[in-house]
């Protein structure tokens, strides 16, 4: 069943395209009642996918006190002084000057690059 086809919803029950679509597969089993649960050899192959992806990905190290430029998003372009890295290994704390005074931000490291 295609994503974009319409759906009605019979009273009392939530239906979504998205819960049709993936109940049709054969490595997911479901019940009425019961959320649909993977067999273990396709929770497995995603595992080990997330892993390759997180061992693959490139760590941007940041020194304390090193100048960077925001590349991306509402920040583009503002110059910023790196914190801290934060408990998720893709965002970090840097230190801006806006509206005239100092304010610590959160940001996705990948956004950043050094200054210069």
């Amino acid at each position: 069943m295609p994503l974009t086809s319409p759906r009605r919803r019979e009273p009392g029950r939530a239906v979504s395209a998205i819960g049709a679509s993936v109940s049709s597969s054969p490595a997911i089993s479901s019940s009425e009642s019961h959320p649909a649960s993977l067999a273990g050899t396709s929770s497995e192959r995603i595992r080990e996918r997330l892993f390759e992806e997180t061992a693959t990905s490139p760590r941007l190290t940041f020194t304390p006190g090193q100048r960077l430029v925001i590349e991306r998003g509402p920040l583009a372009m503002v110059d910023a002084i790196f914190d801290r890295a934060l408990n998720s290994s893709e965002r970090v704390q840097v230190l801006v000057h806006l509206l005239g005074r100092p304010m610590t931000v959160a940001v996705d490291a990948a956004i950043l690059r050094p200054a210069g």
